[in-house]
Protein backbone atom coordinates (compact mmCIF):
# COMPACT_ATOMS: atom_id res chain seq x y z
CA UNK A 1 0.00 0.00 0.00
CA UNK A 2 2.89 2.44 0.88
CA UNK A 3 4.75 1.75 -2.37
CA UNK A 4 1.43 2.25 -4.43
CA UNK A 5 1.10 5.61 -2.36
CA UNK A 6 4.81 7.04 -3.29
CA UNK A 7 4.21 5.76 -6.79
CA UNK A 8 1.07 8.33 -6.84
CA UNK A 9 2.57 11.04 -5.00
CA UNK A 10 5.42 10.97 -7.37
CA UNK A 11 3.40 10.97 -10.49
CA UNK A 12 1.11 13.56 -8.71
CA UNK A 13 4.22 16.01 -8.48
CA UNK A 14 5.44 15.62 -11.50
CA UNK A 15 2.89 16.55 -13.09
CA UNK A 16 2.99 20.28 -14.72
CA UNK A 17 0.01 21.53 -13.89
CA UNK A 18 0.00 20.89 -10.18
CA UNK A 19 3.48 21.94 -10.02
CA UNK A 20 2.66 25.18 -11.68
CA UNK A 21 -0.46 25.41 -8.89
CA UNK A 22 1.61 24.82 -6.21
CA UNK A 23 4.33 27.23 -7.22
CA UNK A 24 2.09 29.83 -7.31
CA UNK A 25 0.04 28.71 -4.00
CA UNK A 26 3.45 29.13 -2.30
CA UNK A 27 3.87 32.34 -3.84
CA UNK A 28 0.18 33.66 -2.84
CA UNK A 29 0.86 32.62 0.98
CA UNK A 30 4.00 34.37 1.24
CA UNK A 31 3.37 37.32 -0.29
CA UNK A 32 -0.05 37.97 0.25
CA UNK A 33 -0.18 36.19 3.59
CA UNK A 34 2.73 35.45 5.63
CA UNK A 35 5.02 38.23 4.14
CA UNK A 36 2.43 41.26 3.20
CA UNK A 37 4.44 43.99 5.14
CA UNK A 38 8.01 41.95 5.30
CA UNK A 39 11.01 44.04 3.78
CA UNK A 40 11.46 43.07 0.11
CA UNK A 41 14.90 41.25 -0.12
CA UNK A 42 12.74 38.80 2.32
CA UNK A 43 10.07 38.41 0.29
CA UNK A 44 11.87 37.57 -2.98
CA UNK A 45 13.87 35.09 -0.84
CA UNK A 46 10.16 33.37 -0.21
CA UNK A 47 9.20 33.40 -3.78
CA UNK A 48 12.86 31.89 -4.89
CA UNK A 49 11.02 27.78 -5.05
CA UNK A 50 8.91 29.57 -7.19
CA UNK A 51 10.36 31.13 -9.89
CA UNK A 52 12.91 27.83 -9.73
CA UNK A 53 9.71 25.52 -10.59
CA UNK A 54 8.89 28.43 -13.21
CA UNK A 55 11.72 27.33 -14.75
CA UNK A 56 11.32 23.51 -14.67
CA UNK A 57 8.05 23.98 -16.66
CA UNK A 58 8.71 24.22 -20.06
CA UNK A 59 10.34 21.20 -19.83
CA UNK A 60 7.59 19.01 -19.49
CA UNK A 61 6.54 19.32 -23.12
CA UNK A 62 8.18 18.15 -25.86
CA UNK A 63 6.86 20.44 -28.82
CA UNK A 64 8.96 23.18 -29.38
CA UNK A 65 6.40 25.93 -29.84
CA UNK A 66 5.10 25.10 -26.03
CA UNK A 67 8.15 25.49 -24.52
CA UNK A 68 8.75 28.34 -26.51
CA UNK A 69 5.03 30.19 -25.20
CA UNK A 70 5.59 28.74 -21.60
CA UNK A 71 9.24 29.88 -21.26
CA UNK A 72 7.85 33.49 -22.22
CA UNK A 73 4.92 33.18 -20.11
CA UNK A 74 5.68 31.32 -16.91
CA UNK A 75 9.67 31.55 -17.24
CA UNK A 76 10.31 35.06 -18.22
CA UNK A 77 7.39 37.14 -17.53
CA UNK A 78 5.38 35.43 -14.45
CA UNK A 79 8.52 35.51 -12.45
CA UNK A 80 9.34 39.02 -13.47
CA UNK A 81 5.73 40.05 -11.77
CA UNK A 82 6.54 38.14 -9.04
CA UNK A 83 9.92 40.42 -8.62
CA UNK A 84 8.01 43.67 -9.24
CA UNK A 85 5.73 42.48 -6.78
CA UNK A 86 8.54 41.52 -4.03
CA UNK A 87 10.00 44.98 -4.50
CA UNK A 88 6.12 46.16 -4.15
CA UNK A 89 7.03 47.88 -7.81
CA UNK A 90 2.83 47.58 -8.83
CA UNK A 91 1.92 51.11 -9.35
CA UNK A 92 1.57 52.52 -13.25
CA UNK A 93 0.72 51.22 -16.70
CA UNK A 94 -2.05 48.43 -16.87
CA UNK A 95 -2.47 46.12 -13.97
CA UNK A 96 -1.09 43.34 -14.33
CA UNK A 97 1.02 42.52 -11.39
CA UNK A 98 -0.78 40.37 -8.98
CA UNK A 99 -0.87 42.43 -5.72
CA UNK A 100 -2.31 42.02 -2.68
CA UNK A 101 -5.80 43.77 -3.87
CA UNK A 102 -6.05 39.79 -5.53
CA UNK A 103 -7.07 38.44 -2.63
CA UNK A 104 -8.27 35.21 -3.86
CA UNK A 105 -6.21 32.69 -5.20
CA UNK A 106 -7.68 32.49 -8.87
CA UNK A 107 -7.41 36.45 -9.05
CA UNK A 108 -3.77 35.66 -8.24
CA UNK A 109 -2.85 32.48 -10.36
CA UNK A 110 -4.58 34.31 -13.35
CA UNK A 111 -2.92 37.37 -13.50
CA UNK A 112 0.27 36.11 -12.92
CA UNK A 113 0.46 33.76 -15.98
CA UNK A 114 -1.84 35.26 -18.66
CA UNK A 115 -1.66 38.45 -20.15
CA UNK A 116 -5.14 39.73 -18.30
CA UNK A 117 -6.14 42.28 -15.49
CA UNK A 118 -8.85 42.45 -13.24
CA UNK A 119 -12.17 43.84 -14.93
CA UNK A 120 -12.99 47.59 -13.97
CA UNK A 121 -17.05 46.89 -14.83
CA UNK A 122 -17.31 43.80 -12.91
CA UNK A 123 -17.41 44.39 -9.38
CA UNK A 124 -16.37 41.62 -7.21
CA UNK A 125 -19.16 39.70 -5.49
CA UNK A 126 -18.40 38.78 -2.30
CA UNK A 127 -21.62 35.96 -2.13
CA UNK A 128 -20.98 34.49 -5.43
CA UNK A 129 -20.47 30.73 -5.13
CA UNK A 130 -17.16 29.11 -4.76
CA UNK A 131 -18.21 27.07 -7.68
CA UNK A 132 -16.60 29.89 -9.92
CA UNK A 133 -13.09 30.26 -8.18
CA UNK A 134 -12.72 26.74 -8.54
CA UNK A 135 -14.14 26.25 -12.02
CA UNK A 136 -11.66 27.75 -14.25
CA UNK A 137 -8.45 26.40 -12.64
CA UNK A 138 -10.29 22.92 -12.70
CA UNK A 139 -10.91 23.63 -16.50
CA UNK A 140 -7.71 24.62 -16.91
CA UNK A 141 -5.79 21.88 -15.56
CA UNK A 142 -8.24 19.51 -16.86
CA UNK A 143 -7.06 20.56 -20.40
CA UNK A 144 -3.60 20.75 -19.75
CA UNK A 145 -3.11 17.13 -18.54
CA UNK A 146 -5.34 16.00 -21.76
CA UNK A 147 -3.38 17.87 -23.96
CA UNK A 148 -0.42 16.11 -22.16
CA UNK A 149 -2.17 12.82 -22.46
CA UNK A 150 -2.17 13.69 -26.15
CA UNK A 151 0.61 14.29 -26.61
CA UNK A 152 2.37 11.05 -24.84
CA UNK A 153 -0.52 8.72 -27.07
CA UNK A 154 0.31 10.18 -30.01
CA UNK A 155 3.94 9.39 -29.82
CA UNK A 156 2.66 5.60 -29.60
CA UNK A 157 -0.48 5.37 -31.84
CA UNK A 158 -1.83 6.52 -34.85
CA UNK A 159 -4.90 8.14 -33.30
CA UNK A 160 -3.11 11.25 -32.92
CA UNK A 161 -5.98 13.39 -34.62
CA UNK A 162 -8.65 11.90 -33.30
CA UNK A 163 -7.66 12.66 -29.56
CA UNK A 164 -6.43 16.18 -31.12
CA UNK A 165 -10.45 16.47 -31.74
CA UNK A 166 -11.32 15.17 -28.94
CA UNK A 167 -9.23 18.41 -26.91
CA UNK A 168 -10.99 21.03 -29.41
CA UNK A 169 -14.31 19.47 -28.24
CA UNK A 170 -13.59 19.61 -24.73
CA UNK A 171 -12.80 23.01 -25.01
CA UNK A 172 -15.44 24.12 -26.78
CA UNK A 173 -18.61 22.37 -24.58
CA UNK A 174 -16.68 24.10 -21.69
CA UNK A 175 -17.11 27.20 -23.29
CA UNK A 176 -19.55 28.53 -20.58
CA UNK A 177 -17.13 28.77 -17.60
CA UNK A 178 -14.82 30.44 -20.45
CA UNK A 179 -17.27 32.97 -20.89
CA UNK A 180 -17.37 33.55 -17.00
CA UNK A 181 -13.39 33.15 -16.76
CA UNK A 182 -13.50 36.31 -19.38
CA UNK A 183 -15.71 38.65 -18.05
CA UNK A 184 -13.56 38.52 -14.95
CA UNK A 185 -10.85 39.51 -16.72
CA UNK A 186 -9.94 42.00 -19.52
CA UNK A 187 -7.09 41.07 -22.36
CA UNK A 188 -4.02 43.21 -21.86
CA UNK A 189 -3.34 44.86 -25.36
CA UNK A 190 0.28 43.45 -26.51
CA UNK A 191 0.94 45.16 -29.72
CA UNK A 192 -0.46 47.97 -31.71
CA UNK A 193 0.18 48.21 -35.23
CA UNK A 194 4.24 47.98 -34.82
CA UNK A 195 4.00 48.18 -38.91
CA UNK A 196 3.13 51.70 -38.45
CA UNK A 197 6.48 52.67 -36.26
CA UNK A 198 8.01 55.77 -37.86
CA UNK A 199 11.29 54.81 -35.33
CA UNK A 200 12.88 52.53 -33.57
CA UNK A 201 12.17 54.11 -30.29
CA UNK A 202 8.10 54.23 -31.41
CA UNK A 203 8.41 50.55 -32.42
CA UNK A 204 10.09 49.40 -29.53
CA UNK A 205 8.61 51.69 -26.97
CA UNK A 206 5.11 51.95 -27.97
CA UNK A 207 3.88 49.29 -30.69
CA UNK A 208 5.99 46.04 -30.47
CA UNK A 209 4.79 44.00 -27.46
CA UNK A 210 3.74 46.34 -24.61
CA UNK A 211 3.22 43.68 -22.47
CA UNK A 212 7.18 42.65 -22.00
CA UNK A 213 7.95 46.42 -22.54
CA UNK A 214 5.90 46.95 -19.40
CA UNK A 215 7.34 44.13 -17.62
CA UNK A 216 10.74 45.38 -18.34
CA UNK A 217 10.46 48.57 -17.66
CA UNK A 218 8.92 48.01 -14.22
CA UNK A 219 11.47 45.69 -13.27
CA UNK A 220 14.44 47.03 -15.00
CA UNK A 221 14.23 50.28 -17.00
CA UNK A 222 12.63 52.41 -13.74
CA UNK A 223 15.34 50.98 -11.23
CA UNK A 224 18.25 51.63 -13.26
CA UNK A 225 17.69 55.06 -14.62
CA UNK A 226 16.90 56.05 -10.74
CA UNK A 227 20.04 54.84 -9.83
CA UNK A 228 21.94 56.36 -12.34
CA UNK A 229 20.23 59.54 -12.48
CA UNK A 230 22.34 60.19 -9.23
CA UNK A 231 25.58 58.96 -10.54
CA UNK A 232 26.17 60.28 -14.65
CA UNK A 233 22.64 62.37 -15.42
CA UNK A 234 19.86 62.09 -16.46
CA UNK A 235 20.50 62.42 -19.96
CA UNK A 236 23.24 59.70 -20.09
CA UNK A 237 20.82 57.54 -17.49
CA UNK A 238 18.15 57.62 -19.85
CA UNK A 239 20.22 56.09 -22.72
CA UNK A 240 22.32 54.08 -20.21
CA UNK A 241 18.77 52.03 -18.65
CA UNK A 242 17.61 51.43 -21.85
CA UNK A 243 20.87 49.66 -23.16
CA UNK A 244 20.75 47.77 -20.04
CA UNK A 245 16.66 47.19 -20.40
CA UNK A 246 17.66 45.72 -23.84
CA UNK A 247 20.40 43.73 -22.88
CA UNK A 248 18.43 42.09 -20.27
CA UNK A 249 15.28 41.71 -22.84
CA UNK A 250 18.36 39.89 -25.38
CA UNK A 251 19.27 37.16 -22.65
CA UNK A 252 15.73 36.72 -21.83
CA UNK A 253 15.11 36.07 -25.53
CA UNK A 254 18.34 33.93 -25.14
CA UNK A 255 16.60 32.19 -22.46
CA UNK A 256 13.31 31.67 -24.79
CA UNK A 257 15.62 30.12 -27.93
CA UNK A 258 16.91 27.75 -25.12
CA UNK A 259 13.97 26.16 -24.41
CA UNK A 260 13.11 25.70 -27.95
CA UNK A 261 16.53 24.18 -29.38
CA UNK A 262 16.37 21.48 -26.79
CA UNK A 263 18.83 23.13 -24.28
CA UNK A 264 21.51 23.35 -27.22
CA UNK A 265 24.79 25.82 -25.85
CA UNK A 266 23.66 29.48 -26.30
CA UNK A 267 24.85 31.53 -29.12
CA UNK A 268 24.25 34.72 -28.00
CA UNK A 269 22.98 35.91 -31.25
CA UNK A 270 19.52 36.87 -29.65
CA UNK A 271 21.15 39.12 -27.50
CA UNK A 272 23.18 41.01 -29.60
CA UNK A 273 20.12 41.30 -31.74
CA UNK A 274 19.03 43.77 -29.00
CA UNK A 275 21.88 45.12 -28.00
CA UNK A 276 22.09 46.21 -32.19
CA UNK A 277 19.01 47.73 -31.66
CA UNK A 278 19.47 49.85 -28.27
CA UNK A 279 22.47 51.08 -29.80
CA UNK A 280 20.44 51.75 -33.33
CA UNK A 281 18.43 53.77 -31.12
CA UNK A 282 21.08 56.10 -29.93
CA UNK A 283 22.47 56.21 -33.28
CA UNK A 284 18.64 57.14 -34.80
CA UNK A 285 18.10 59.78 -32.27
CA UNK A 286 21.63 61.28 -33.24
CA UNK A 287 21.30 61.19 -36.60
CA UNK A 288 17.77 62.97 -36.40
CA UNK A 289 19.45 65.53 -34.24
CA UNK A 290 21.79 66.18 -37.08
CA UNK A 291 19.61 65.61 -39.69
CA UNK A 292 16.45 68.57 -38.36
CA UNK A 293 18.72 70.90 -36.18
CA UNK A 294 22.31 70.77 -37.84
CA UNK A 295 21.77 70.40 -41.07
CA UNK A 296 17.75 71.80 -40.76
CA UNK A 297 16.43 69.67 -43.54
CA UNK A 298 13.17 68.35 -44.33
CA UNK A 299 11.70 65.39 -42.53
CA UNK A 300 11.81 62.68 -43.76
CA UNK A 301 8.26 61.27 -45.32
CA UNK A 302 6.42 58.64 -42.55
CA UNK A 303 6.05 56.20 -45.33
CA UNK A 304 9.90 56.19 -45.84
CA UNK A 305 10.52 56.14 -42.06
CA UNK A 306 8.25 53.34 -41.98
CA UNK A 307 9.73 51.07 -44.65
CA UNK A 308 13.12 51.85 -43.42
CA UNK A 309 12.19 50.54 -39.71
CA UNK A 310 10.29 47.83 -40.67
CA UNK A 311 13.07 46.72 -42.98
CA UNK A 312 15.91 47.06 -40.59
CA UNK A 313 13.56 45.02 -37.80
CA UNK A 314 12.70 42.39 -39.81
CA UNK A 315 16.41 42.11 -41.53
CA UNK A 316 17.96 41.71 -38.05
CA UNK A 317 15.87 39.67 -36.85
CA UNK A 318 16.20 37.10 -39.43
CA UNK A 319 20.07 37.19 -39.63
CA UNK A 320 20.08 36.81 -35.65
CA UNK A 321 17.49 34.89 -34.46
CA UNK A 322 15.59 33.45 -36.77
CA UNK A 323 18.09 31.93 -38.86
CA UNK A 324 20.06 31.00 -35.79
CA UNK A 325 17.19 29.36 -34.03
CA UNK A 326 16.08 27.31 -37.41
CA UNK A 327 19.57 26.13 -37.77
CA UNK A 328 19.09 23.26 -34.81
CA UNK A 329 16.46 21.90 -37.43
CA UNK A 330 14.99 19.74 -33.84
CA UNK A 331 11.02 20.57 -33.24
CA UNK A 332 10.84 17.98 -30.23
CA UNK A 333 13.27 16.71 -27.26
Amino acid sequence: MTHYLLEASDALFQNPSILLLLSLAHAHIFLNKVLLHGPSLVRLAAVIPTIYIFSVIPWSFPSALIRGLLSYFITWIASFKLLAFCFRRTTGGPRVIPTSTASSFLDFATIAIFPFKPNEAVKDNAARSIFWDVAPLAWLVTLLNLYILIIQRSQTTSNYHFSILLFYLAAVFSWQILVRFMTRYEVVPVFDKPYLATSLREFWGKRWNKYSSFMLRLTVYDPARTLLNRCVGITSARLTATLVTLAVSGVMHELMAYYITCGKKPTWEASWYFVLQGVSMWCESLLKYVWLRVLRWRPIRPITSMLLVDGFVVASFYLFIFKPISKSGQNQC
